[in-house]
């Protein structure tokens, strides 16, 4: 793995989760931080996954919703999610996540 490295964002490949939701993805061994571009109505299923999670409203309003709680989240706020926690969103905003271990499945 390379560390101390120097790169702007719009240099990363582009990595398409769901229709409307794209990603640039910044890989390290024990982490993967993205930064996602979402478009207006754009629907992430509920999902959950193994990783540790934490989302920082970039631009936009998000409507998150975890272990069956909905909010509407904007530019400024942060959410963190346990592994395994249910959780789904309608977007229209840039997000920046962490996840703890790295997403092998984003790679």
């Amino acid at each position: 793995m390379m560390y101390n490295t120097f790169q702007n964002i719009e240099e990363l490949e582009e990595f398409e989760v769901v229709p409307g939701i794209v990603g640039r993805m910044i890989h390290t061994d024990k982490m993967t931080m993205s930064f996602f571009k979402i478009a207006k109505g754009a629907v992430l299923p509920e999902h959950q996954h193994f990783h540790e999670q934490t989302s920082c409203i970039q631009s936009g309003d998000f409507q998150f919703t975890v272990d069956g709680k909905t909010k509407i989240v904007s530019a400024g706020d942060h959410i963190v999610i346990a592994p395994h926690t249910p959780h789904s969103a309608l977007t229209d905003c840039t997000i920046i996540d962490v996840f703890v271990p790295s997403r092998e499945d984003y790679k």
